[in-house]
């Protein structure tokens, strides 16, 4: 690091006893510099390993958008991409179709996830032909999945942006969805809500076809993903 001396009047040199405390002054500001640097990096990959020292696990529940449909390779997936970033081991349990349902959660898996991210919601829009049914549905999954999980952090992100968003369907608009969604999930104390409609950008031109993300949009929903996550990890 070089620094630079402005004088108004001619100066005698520094002795060389002050050349060494800047020396030092400067080598301490370096250190904490790297220390800075080195703190946000690590931010990123959020509490790697636990307290064994082993890897953390991430489970990933949804449709067939968390399954990664559309993915030109599972590497661009949004469950692989927020995996790798947090520096944990991930099961990604999404499947094409899938909605809320207890029925899906297999509490004989030999499993136990740190962190559960759920992706539900747009099939249900689409299939469902009651509102009260949905409820019942959404709540009963949330019961089953916090009792089977008890130790889990889990996060429930909300649908994201579709192009029908402004159609209405049997239970009305998909933004009226979204609210059923948050007000059950605030129910349970180990479920955090997160807004889906932050994780892609609301333009066509971040999806293949209308409903499922391209690769840009998958790389846009696990950065927002998981910059939402490590607020309270």
């Amino acid at each position: 690091m070089i620094e630079e001396y402005h004088c108004e009047n001619e100066q005698s040199e520094p002795k060389q006893d002050e050349v060494g405390n800047n020396e030092i002054r400067n080598n301490e500001d370096r250190k904490n510099e790297d220390k800075h640097n080195e703190d946000r990096h690590n931010k990123g990959r959020h509490n790697e390993a636990g307290k064994n020292g082993q890897k953390r696990t991430l489970l990933c529940l949804g449709d067939s958008i968390t399954q990664g449909m559309t993915a030109k390779s599972p590497s661009s997936t949004y469950p692989v991409q927020l995996a790798r970033m947090m520096g944990m081991n991930m099961i990604n349990q999404g499947v094409g179709g899938h909605v809320f349902d207890e029925k899906s959660i297999d509490e004989e898996m030999d499993i136990n996830p740190d962190v559960i991210t759920v992706a539900y919601g747009i099939n249900d829009w689409f299939q469902y032909d009651s509102v009260d049914y949905f409820k019942e549905m959404c709540h009963n999954f949330f019961n089953k999945l916090t009792i089977v999980y008890p130790k889990a952090k889990i996060f429930v992100i909300t649908p994201v942006w579709c192009s029908s968003e402004e159609e209405i369907k049997a239970m009305g608009y998909l933004f009226e969805i979204r609210k059923q969604i948050e007000q059950i999930a605030c129910n349970f104390k180990t479920v955090y809500v997160i807004d889906g409609l932050k994780m892609v950008p609301n333009m066509p031109e971040y999806f293949v076809d209308g409903v499922h993300p391209n690769e840009l949009g998958f790389m846009h929903y696990s950065m927002n993903l998981l910059r939402e996550i490590v607020k309270y990890i």
